[in-house]
């Protein structure tokens, strides 16, 4: 080519680039994008390789601007090609194309590979650039909007404050319309935190009233079987008492003090059983306290399941060491062991032969108990979502008890885990603190 060509050629080449500079501004990308692969057409690539990777960088980001992503992955990995062989894989000119694909990948959802690609871009741009500079600013704010659009807002907001850090510290002022963008950004991930934040409690007090009156719901049906055992007692003696004052066979010198004894010791229990309920409908769960495992195990078990678990024949191993005592709160325990147990009831009730084992434990500055059952177990797709709401394998039920048992042991500083049970089904372990004493033996 000769060189007056050649030069009429750059100027009608820079004229194009022009005119896509000035359609990008007004806001027509797909003119723009075209008007840079006029530009790059005007000039061979063997003599002007870093001018015609350049349009094709500036044509890619256009068509991606304009939603053409199939033009826009096109046009910016020619680029990357011809930079990667002008420059190397190691170079800031590398890095912006690379990210600019990273930019189209993650606006068509292909969320893996954008990260793969913003990802390399930072690792580059850190490495060739100074501390803080403008780009790692832009690689960084890039990766927050990946993470906000994939919903991972703790991530998203961690590049934000990144990103705005860079932008403060470095020492000359870059782009405008950058630090605006960079600044607005954090400043949305912020507040969609503190919103999202919001509507979580919003969202767990909805949900502990929903699981609270499934519990009530729970206590109640067992209750009711459990009332009905001590007025059937009472209704036998009183009847059966007055059939025999009827016929005169009544003795009141000998069979009315043990008649009145039945009669008081069986509405004791039916007291007991309201007092109970009444406590674990209104009682406080936020006072902490020593609270003897083995005795509320025994306590709820007695009052809420023994009957039902002798009515389905399911045996109850109970293996419990000696005065367990955790700085708990005994109704929220009461809680956690009511869900439990009713799960393992469930998980058993097609077994030929049913199993449920409850045990406890303690080792230094924990203590706490499990419960254990010989049914089906957790399926390998539901262990990663197993203490998320709504997860149930039973038809009735919401799937909240496991949430709810995580969150209560969270708030009295434990946790709760899985483990496949020896009996063959689940095991799930509360852990707990240990009740600490004072020199004298007394609790703290």
């Amino acid at each position: 080519m000769r060189p007056d060509n050649l030069r009429k050629k750059e100027r009608l080449s820079e004229k194009a680039f022009k005119k896509a500079e000035e359609r990008k501004k007004k806001g027509y990308f797909e003119g723009a994008a075209l008007a840079f692969l006029e530009a790059a057409k005007l000039l061979p690539e063997d003599k002007y390789p870093e001018h015609v990777a350049a349009c094709f960088n500036n044509a890619g980001n256009a068509f991606r601007r304009a939603q053409k992503y199939i033009q826009a992955e096109d046009y910016l990995q020619r680029a990357l090609t011809i930079r990667e062989k002008i420059f190397g894989k190691e170079h800031p000119d590398t890095a912006k194309t690379i990210d600019n694909l990273g930019c189209v990948y993650c606006n068509k959802g292909d969320f893996d590979k954008a990260e793969e690609y913003h990802h390399r871009a930072l690792t580059i741009r850190k490495k060739t650039l100074e501390n803080n500079h403008p780009d790692i600013a832009k690689s960084l704010n890039n990766l927050g909007s990946l993470y906000a659009d994939k919903g991972e807002l703790d991530d998203a907001y961690k590049y934000f404050q990144l990103a705005k850090d860079s932008i403060e510290n470095y020492p000359l002022e870059i782009n405008n319309l950058d630090t605006k963008i960079i600044t607005k950004n954090h400043h949305n991930a912020q507040e969609e935190i503190n919103r999202l934040e919001l509507e979580k409690l919003e969202i767990q007090a909805a949900l502990y009233q929903s699981k609270k009156l499934d519990y009530l719901g729970q206590m109640a049906t067992m209750m009711a079987h459990n009332i009905n055992q001590p007025i059937a007692v009472i209704r036998m003696a009183t009847s059966g008492a007055l059939s025999d004052v009827n016929d005169n066979l009544f003795d009141p010198t000998t069979e009315l003090k043990p008649l009145l004894e039945k009669i008081h010791n069986q509405t004791e229990r039916l007291s007991q059983i309201m007092n109970n309920f009444r406590l674990f409908a209104r009682g406080d769960r936020t006072v902490l306290s020593a609270v003897n495992l083995n005795a509320v195990i025994e306590d709820i078990y007695q009052l809420l399941f023994a009957a039902q678990y002798q009515l389905d024949k399911i045996g109850l191993q109970k293996d419990l060491i000696a005065s367990p005592i955790a700085h708990a709160n005994e109704l929220a325990i009461q809680e956690m062991l009511i869900s439990l147990l009713s799960n393992a009831r469930a998980a058993v009730k097609d077994k030929p032969v049913k199993q449920v084992c409850i045990r406890t434990w303690q080792q230094e500055g924990q203590v706490g108990f499990a419960v254990e059952d010989n049914g089906e177990g957790i399926t390998k797709e539901n262990l990663p979502k197993l203490f998320t709401p709504f997860l149930s394998s039973k038809n009735e039920g919401m799937g909240l008890g496991l949430y709810f048992c995580r969150e209560i042991a969270k708030d009295l500083g434990g946790s709760i885990e899985y483990y496949p049970a020896p009996l063959g089904g689940a095991g799930f372990k509360i852990t707990l603190p240990v009740q600490q004493e004072n020199p004298d033996g007394s609790p703290i």
